[in-house]
């Protein structure tokens, strides 16, 4: 028998060696002549990787076989091993020598205090009333029709404006197909200038045909387009979508080294500026985005947009903002709680809405509370409320059954039927009753009369007397004792 490493004849080529292995799995009876299976697959599936093991490698493991070592699955397991190594060993040798790199206070200088921050809660970002930051970068998710290219459109010309309509102020990447003249004319209609679209204030790229011009894939170009923004990068940067970036590669969303990878080439980027990466949601889980938990582990911020039914017919489209991710926390100054510590709180509504032109508008969850506190302090006051309007049907009533009385039992049926911004399920209403009914025995403006067992509430009060007409010589001093102002 031959020394291991050393061929089994004077020809030492991969192919000569391949055929040799091949004859032993032959002779072995794991495979026939013709080269059909036996027990697993053919040794032709690992000719790629054998060929890469190179001819000493083969005739040993012709050895292996012929000595009944191994059979043809065992085989393949031992290729596929030594395969990757020989992967590793040889990107391991084109791996540059790293040179060391200087840290200290000469190498990198002072620090300068006008770039710390020292408020509790970072500052609202500038775009889309304070949704998407100034740095960094964000994940924009939801379904198809949501709104979320509006939502970007939106904060590029938030972008551009605040430059002066500079040319390159804002660039959004159109991998998905949407169209580079559709999404200019959606500009248009949100009341961007037709010079600062004419001098590309906002860039519309088509990545694909961009490649198809210059004979590159799509991914090159991306890669370059991307590089190249290094030197010289936008105030907002927009990546729609991911799927489609991720798709150019050639690798997959549930892969999390594939995620990091598309979202690694704006490592520099986030940076210096402001980057958007719109992305879709799954049909399952509709909570986060869909596919690897990297999406959600990279970004500094993440952000769902969930359909929002509106029934103004000037609305286009409409989404519920809820904050998955708030790195930094400034998103948490949006909610109405302010306090983001739970994945999933609500921001608020975002609708896109025609007009003259367009429009498309955050109204924060915070906002919204504040409005509605105030809405029911003003309510409140002025007995429009619906309580107070339950309460004023709930005396009249009692009023207008005199001596006779009325039921709770009554009482809560006529608040069941109200009118269906006011009515309540029953349960509720009889709380609600026995509530009103409790305050106004207090005060002294009804009584409870035992009826057959039961009770009935009669109003006990004196009727007010009516106000006298101006000048009315006999009008006297009201009755003695008698309170015009019912008792709170």
């Amino acid at each position: 028998m031959k020394k291991t490493g050393e061929s089994w004849s004077n020809d030492n080529t991969t192919a000569a060696a391949y055929g040799r292995l091949c004859q032993a799995l032959v002779d072995a009876g794991h495979i026939d002549l013709q080269g059909r299976v036996v027990e697993l697959s053919q040794p032709d599936a690992l000719r790629a990787a054998l060929f890469r093991l190179g001819a000493d490698q083969i005739d040993w493991l012709t050895e292996s076989v012929s000595a009944g070592w191994m059979n043809l699955a065992e085989l393949g397991q031992v290729v596929a091993t030594r395969d990757k190594l020989m992967v590793r060993e040889h990107a391991a040798r084109l791996q540059p020598d790293v040179e060391p790199i200087d840290i200290d206070l000469v190498a990198l200088g002072e620090i300068d205090l006008a770039t710390v921050s020292d408020t509790a809660d970072p500052p609202l970002g500038p775009y889309l009333d304070g949704l998407l930051p100034e740095v960094g970068c964000a994940l924009l998710a939801g379904k198809g029709g949501v709104g979320k290219t509006w939502v970007c459109l939106r904060a590029c010309q938030d972008a551009a404006k605040a430059s002066g309509w500079a040319t390159g102020a804002a660039v959004y990447l159109d991998l998905d197909g949407n169209g580079v003249g559709k999404l200019y004319a959606r500009l248009r209609l949100l009341g961007m200038p037709d010079d600062a679209i004419r001098q590309r204030s906002v860039n519309i790229i088509d990545p694909a045909a961009l490649g198809g011009e210059r004979r590159k894939s799509t991914f090159e170009t991306l890669s370059g387009i991307l590089k190249g923004l290094e030197a010289a990068p936008p105030r907002l940067l927009i990546i729609d979508s991911f799927a489609k970036a991720i798709a150019a590669m050639g690798g997959s969303e549930n892969d999390a080294s594939d995620t990091n990878r598309v979202l690694g080439l704006v490592e520099v980027l986030r940076t210096r500026c402001s980057v958007v990466v719109i992305d879709h949601i799954g049909h399952e889980n509709t909570g986060r985005p869909r596919g690897a938990a990297a999406k959600v582990d990279t970004p500094d911020t993440v952000v769902m947009l969930h359909l929002h039914e509106d029934a103004d017919a000037d609305v286009v489209a409409a989404a519920s903002v809820l904050a998955v991710k708030d790195r930094h926390g400034a998103l948490r100054q949006l909610a109405a709680s302010g306090d983001l510590m739970a994945s999933g709180s609500h921001l608020g509504v975002i609708r896109v809405r025609r007009g003259e032109p367009y429009s498309v508008d955050l109204l924060t969850a915070k906002a919204a509370k504040e409005a509605d506190e105030t809405a029911s302090s003003v309510a409140r006051a002025t007995g429009t409320d619906p309580n107070s309007q339950r309460r004023a049907e709930v005396e009249r009533c009692i009023a207008d059954s005199g001596t006779g009385g009325i039921s709770k039992s009554d009482l809560a049926g006529l608040v069941v039927k109200l009118h269906s911004t006011l009515a309540l399920p029953r349960e509720d209403a009889r709380v609600f009753v026995a509530d009103v009914v409790g305050e106004l025995l207090r005060s002294g403006w009804v009584m409870e009369m035992p009826v057959r067992g039961g009770t009935r509430v009669v109003w006990t009060a004196p009727e007010p007397e009516p106000e006298p007409e101006p000048g009315d010589p006999f009008a006297g001093p009201a009755a003695p004792g008698w309170d015009s102002i019912r008792p709170q």
